[in-house]
C-alpha cells in the first residue's frame, strides 16, 4: 500500500525532497505539499529584491507538476501527532502517514522592544518587497542602519552600497565584528570592503528598544531613517506545538534519521533541526538529499547507513562584483567567489527546470 508523504514547506529542503523523490516513488505513494505561496522562493536573494536589484520574477519558480504531487496553498496551523493530521487555515485537515517539517525560520527579536513593529524584515518574500519599496525610495543622504553582522546583514548593506551609493548605510552588531562563523581572514576582508566603501560598522551595541527612527542601546542612541533587522532567526511558529529537546539556537535535537524521538514518522529538516553548522540552504537541500535516501530505503524494508554531513561551501556576496567563499578549510575572496555563487545560483535554476 502506498504511502502518504506529507511535506511542510516548500522552500530549500522541501522542494529538493520533492525533487529527489518524484523519479523514484511508485505510482501509489502520495506527496502532499503544504506551502503558503504557490511558488518556490530563492530566500538566498532576497537581499536583492530588498535593496531593488533583482525583481520578484527572478526569484521564483513553479512547483514540479505531477500526478503524486499534490500541492495545498495556504497556512498550516497546528500538528495533531496522536490523529496524525496538519491542521490549515481554511482548509480541511490534511492525514498523512508521514510528515515532514521543512518551515525555515522567522526572525528572532530577541527581546528588544519594537523591534517587530518598526524594523523591515527579509525573512519572508513579502516583507522584502515591503524593505525594497521603503529602501529603494529614500532620499539622498537618508541613513539606513542594517541590524546584524552575520551573512544576511552583510550582503543586503553591500548590495544596498552599491544600488544606492548616495546613502549612508551602517551596520550594528552586538558583537565584536562582522561574520564571527567565518574564518578571520574573511571577517579582515569583508570588514575592510565596507570600510573602503563607506559603510559605518558599529559593534558591541546591544540594544534594547526599537523606535521608527532611533533605537535606544545601553550607551545611547542610534538615529535612522529606515532600519533593517537580520540580528537572528528561530525555528517558524508552527513548531511551537513540537515537544522535544532543542538546542541553543533552539532547533530540535532529531535522530541520524531527522526523525522526532518520540515522533518515528515526523522528521525535521532545514533550519528547525539542529546541526553542527549553521542554518543555510545548503544545509537544507544537503538533510532533504539524505532524508530521501532514508525514505526510500524505509519504504522498502532496507536499512541505510549514511556517512557524516559534511559541507562543501559556503558562499557570500559583496554586491555583484565582489564575493567570499569558505571551499573546505581554505576561504577565497574578491571577483572568483561572486563568479562561483553566480555559477551555483544559475546552476540551481537550471536544475529546477
Amino acid at each position: 500500500m502506498g504511502k502518504k508523504l506529507v511535506i511542510l514547506g516548500g522552500g530549500y529542503g522541501g522542494m529538493r525532497l520533492i525533487q529527489g523523490l518524484l523519479p523514484k516513488i511508485r505510482d501509489d505513494h502520495e506527496i502532499i505539499l503544504i506551502d503558503r505561496l504557490p511558488y518556490h522562493t530563492f530566500k538566498v536573494e532576497y537581499y536583492a529584491l530588498a535593496a531593488g536589484t533583482e525583481s520578484l520574477a527572478e526569484l521564483t519558480h513553479p512547483f514540479p507538476e505531477d500526478p503524486r504531487l499534490t500541492k495545498i496553498y495556504g497556512e498550516a496551523t497546528s500538528i495533531d501527532f496522536e490523529g496524525k493530521r496538519v491542521e490549515v487555515r481554511e482548509h480541511d485537515p490534511i492525514e498523512y502517514d508521514e510528515l515532514v517539517i521543512a518551515v525555515g525560520c522567522v526572525d528572532d527579536y530577541q527581546n528588544v522592544l519594537g523591534a517587530e513593529e518598526n524594523a523591515f524584515s527579509i525573512q519572508t518574500i513579502k516583507k522584502s518587497q515591503i524593505a525594497s519599496q521603503r529602501l529603494t525610495t529614500l532620499d539622498p543622504y537618508e541613513r539606513v542602519m542594517v541590524i546584524g553582522g552575520g551573512l544576511s546583514g552583510v550582503e543586503l548593506a553591500a548590495e544596498l552600497r552599491q544600488s544606492r551609493p548616495d546613502l549612508n548605510i551602517s551596520i550594528v552588531n552586538r558583537g565584536k565584528g562582522l561574520l564571527s562563523p567565518f574564518p578571520q581572514k574573511t571577517q579582515d576582508y569583508v570588514t575592510q570592503w565596507f570600510r573602503e566603501h563607506d559603510v559605518n560598522l558599529i559593534n558591541y551595541i546591544q540594544l534594547n528598544e526599537l523606535y521608527p527612527q532611533y533605537a535606544i542601546h545601553q550607551e545611547g542612541t542610534l538615529e535612522y531613517d529606515a532600519v533593517v533587522w537580520t540580528a537572528g532567526i528561530k525555528p517558524a511558529p508552527i513548531t511551537d506545538c513540537i515537544v522535544g529537546e532543542r538546542d541553543h539556537q533552539a532547533r530540535f535535537i532529531v535522530g541520524d534519521d531527522y526523525s522526532l524521538p518520540e515522533q518515528p514518522d515526523v522528521y525535521i529538516i532545514g533550519d528547525c533541526a539542529s546541526a553542527n553548522f549553521a542554518p543555510s540552504a545548503y544545509l537544507a537541500e544537503m538533510m532533504a538529499d539524505r532524508l530521501r535516501d532514508i525514505l526510500l530505503a524505509k519504504w522498502k524494508g532496507q536499512a541505510i547507513h549514511l556517512p557524516p554531513l559534511k559541507l562543501k561551501a559556503v558562499f557570500g556576496s559583496l554586491g555583484k562584483k565582489e564575493g567570499f567563499a569558505v571551499i573546505g578549510d581554505t576561504p577565497l575572496h574578491g571577483r572568483v567567489p561572486r563568479i562561483l555563487k553566480s555559477g551555483v545560483l544559475w546552476l540551481y535554476k537550471r536544475h529546477l527546470g
